[in-house]
């Protein structure tokens, strides 16, 4: 009964146990989880911070290269309509200027009476002269076109480079801060891990040690149940040994030695019967005193032959 009972006791304690160690390996998974969920929220908030400035900044970048180019365009257009303006005047003065010569040519030869071939040749020196302005005109707005137009150009590739460069240039630093970004969630996600490992480790570390303390007090406590009944098993096999002793002795034995005998025996199994019930040593001491017939040294006797000394 006595070990039907520590029994009980020893699965009720462990069945405590195990409880605990669950509910505290349940508390640190769900604060894993929330540590994770919330590395999950931060990365994305960043993420989208990131993006955010990327696409600001590209934009602003690209803004400023479209406002550029507008510019240079621009430039281009006045500047050629200026300069195509200056060589339509410039030409149309040279026409004039030809046709007024030709025609104050032709009244002085008239005048002088230069007729015929004189006449012609001095036109046709004119006519020489103008043409050869009128090219050197046309040479001269040309290659001024030619040198805006490739000014306009390379300012344009330029403004290409510097928006190229420029574009990069944030592609990589938001490329740097991605990289960092989920570095940095991947370390939190390792360190949770770890903790949350470490934590768990401990808590089925301390339950090892209890259910060990556990069974150990259990183990104690049958040995001493089983020692108790071997120490009663001992008291008895020498009680009866006694007995049997004392009437196997070739002595005068009367009745009444006979029945005291009997009476002995009987009074022995009820002492023993309440010591396994649980009842006090003062308790078997009261009750040994209450028969008749028995001497101090067989009290004695009898509560040495259960266990008890002194």
């Amino acid at each position: 009964a006595q070990k039907a009972e520590q029994e009980r006791l020893r699965q009720e304690q462990l069945a405590i146990i195990a409880k605990r160690e669950q509910e505290k390996l349940e508390a640190l998974s769900k604060r894993k989880q929330e540590q994770l969920d919330a590395i999950k929220a931060h990365k994305e908030e960043q993420l989208a911070y990131i993006n955010g400035q990327k696409e600001q900044q590209l934009g602003t970048t690209k803004s400023k290269y479209d406002e550029l180019l507008a510019y240079l365009d621009k430039s281009y257009g006045e500047g050629n309509e200026r300069l195509t303006n200056e060589k339509t005047s410039n030409l149309q003065g040279g026409f004039v200027q030809n046709e007024i010569a030709k025609r104050d040519m032709a009244q002085m030869n008239a005048a002088v009476g230069n007729t015929g071939g004189l006449s012609e040749s001095s036109i046709i020196g004119q006519n020489t002269a103008y043409q050869a302005a009128r090219n050197s005109s046309e040479e001269h707005y040309g290659n001024l076109l030619k040198d805006l137009l490739m000014q306009t150009d390379e300012a344009k590739t330029n403004a290409k480079t510097g928006y190229t460069d420029q574009a990069n240039s944030i592609e990589q630093k938001i490329s740097d801060a991605l990289m960092n970004l989920n570095n940095q969630a991947s370390q939190n996600i390792s360190n949770v891990e770890n903790q949350t490992f470490d934590n768990m480790y401990d808590v089925k570390n301390s339950t090892f040690d209890l259910t060990y303390d556990a069974n150990n007090a259990y183990s104690n406590t049958l040995n001493q149940i089983q020692s108790e009944y071997a120490k009663q098993a001992a008291a008895q096999q020498a009680a009866q040994a006694a007995a049997a002793k004392r009437a196997s002795t070739p002595a005068k034995v009367n009745t009444s030695q006979k029945q005291g005998a009997d009476t002995s025996n009987a009074i022995y199994g009820r002492a023993k019967k309440m010591i396994v019930s649980g009842s006090s040593k003062d308790e078997v001491v009261d009750y040994l005193l209450t028969q008749s017939g028995q001497s101090d040294e067989e009290i004695a006797e009898i509560l040495a032959s259960l266990g008890y000394r002194g």
